[in-house]
């Protein structure tokens, strides 16, 4: 996206992002890292998968500090991903311990008892990373591309680092077979923010999404892709040989149905066309809480694209309030 030829306050760049793949450093994901001025909100886990009857399936887990409130678990009904009983069964409370040497990075319960639900525990390393919900859910996945992504909002009053290591997976969820990817998130804030009022969710957010897509033939891509509003807005991708696009030149087009969800974003990435398309039973009704937002599951590839998809991820937040 071209750059807005308005004059900015000193220190103010109009939330232009600075993009790079990351080399993997365990101790850096830790809470205790911190960038400038920088604290770490919190450790997203989140994926999409589906099973061998097609059906479809999203979680979300976020940890802030050494808590954690529960999975968020979407099944599809046939009509969106609705949420499933059963994420109840799953940890909350208690407190979590962080572990992280040059072999890998661990989240775990404490040996303090309190926790309630099902066991939980993340391994991750360069070769392997596990993620254990007890009998909900086991998945197991490989990085792509052995890097994570990264992007950073010097913003003059705030700012933004966000970093995402994101695998291809397989495992078992509610007892059926799955494969897809999840991502091991990090998000770093000013202390003591709220990220539903930061200016990223509350006006510059447009369609937001982490991708990952394998193909018949094997190739798998996976990337952060974003259009905003002001100068935020970025696209940085990578395949198994590593990075492959580290871009700000994206913009967006969402498109919504009757029922207000994302059912299509078209996106151009460096003069490119992509596109970001809704599963038929993909939004996400239960986590649209927030005035305006509304999220779906869905899978992103070129315009054209002559491969079949084999196994996708495109958890897609959206707003529908014109913003632009």
């Amino acid at each position: 996206m071209p750059v807005s030829l308005t004059k900015q306050r000193r220190g103010d760049f109009n939330h232009q992002a600075v993009v790079s793949a990351v080399e993997l450093d365990f101790a850096d994901m830790l809470p205790t890292f911190r960038y400038h001025h920088l604290v770490q909100d919190g450790t997203y886990l989140y994926g999409g998968f589906a099973d061998e009857a097609g059906r479809r399936y999203t979680v979300l887990r976020k940890i802030s500090g050494e808590l954690s409130a529960g999975l968020v678990l979407n099944a599809s009904d046939g009509q969106n991903l609705a949420s499933h009983p059963r994420a109840t069964d799953s940890m909350r409370g208690g407190t979590l311990r962080y572990e992280a040497d040059a072999n890998g990075f661990r989240i775990r319960p404490s040996s303090v008892k309190g926790s309630l639900g099902e066991p939980f525990s993340l391994e991750m390393t360069r070769d392997l990373s596990v993620w254990d919900e007890g009998e909900l859910m086991h998945v197991e996945g490989r990085l792509v591309g052995d890097c994570g992504l990264q992007w950073y909002d010097p913003c003059r009053d705030g700012g933004d680092l966000y970093v995402s290591h994101i695998l291809r997976a397989s495992g078992t969820l509610l007892g059926q077979h799955v494969e897809g990817f999840f991502a091991v998130d990090q998000q770093h804030l000013v202390p003591g923010t709220v990220w539903r009022q930061t200016p990223y969710f509350q006006r510059l957010e447009v369609a937001w999404f982490t991708m990952g897509v394998e193909y018949d033939d094997g190739t798998i891509e996976v990337g952060q892709l974003c259009h905003g509003g002001d100068d935020w807005g970025f696209a940085i991708m990578a395949n198994r040989q590593g990075p492959f696009k580290l871009t700000r030149e994206v913009t967006g087009t969402p498109r919504f149905g009757d029922d207000e969800f994302p059912t299509r974003v078209d996106y151009v990435i460096d003069g490119e066309d992509w596109v970001w398309q809704a599963h038929p039973d993909g939004v996400m009704p239960g986590y649209a809480a927030d005035p305006h937002y509304r999220p779906a599951d869905g899978w992103c590839t070129r315009v054209g694209e002559k491969r079949s998809v084999v196994a996708s991820f495109g958890w897609l937040d959206a707003f529908n309030d014109g913003r632009s």
